[in-house]
């Protein structure tokens, strides 16, 4: 946002340099520049460089933004139940679905916390990956293994603060302090 405003404080300079350049002035404009013709030649190419170079730069940043509007979560919709269902070495989309009594084996489970989820009676073995698209989710999980490095962190709590900074713990845990390998 800064960028765009400084581009176009910049591009509104460069633009009455190059009027005064050619001699192109409104009649109430009582300053006029006394400077040689090649200081205002070099000021006005400076400025028409910094206002393209800070235009370049919004263009750029807006087509590269990361949005997380796509991942509003909502919980208006039932779950979708799936049921006694196996799952071998696939990608499974976690999202709106209850998956109940289901084995899961050497999966990689998408959670891109849109909707809610939940796993009932199921089954868990060999290798499971977890992985979203969402980059808040992401900086989450990435947050919680850098907290899990300290061990001086003996347990905790997760869980959801109201706008009204009230915490609802969801889970409580506590880690088992292995002595390190030696």
């Amino acid at each position: 946002m800064w960028q765009a405003a400084v581009g176009m404080l910049v591009g509104i300079a460069a633009l009455i340099q190059i009027l005064e350049y050619f001699g192109i002035r409104p009649k109430h404009w009582q300053v006029a520049m006394n400077t040689q013709s090649k200081w205002r030649l070099w000021l006005m190419i400076v400025l028409v460089a910094i206002a393209l170079g800070m235009s370049a730069f919004s263009l750029y940043s807006s087509l590269h933004r990361v949005s997380n509007a796509q991942f509003q979560f909502s919980d208006k919709a039932p779950l979708q139940v799936i049921q006694d269902k196996k799952y071998v070495n696939e990608t499974v989309d976690v999202d709106g679905r209850e998956f109940e009594d289901c084995n899961f084996s050497n999966v990689t489970l998408v959670y891109d916390g849109v909707a809610p989820y939940e796993f009932v009676g199921d089954h868990f073995d060999g290798s499971i990956r977890l992985l979203s698209r969402n980059p808040s989710i992401v900086d989450y999980g990435a947050l919680e293994q850098s907290l899990a490095k300290y061990p001086g962190i003996s347990g905790g709590s997760f869980g959801l603060m109201d706008q009204n900074g009230n915490v609802k713990p969801l889970t409580n845990f506590t880690r088992q302090i292995q002595p390190p390998e030696q």
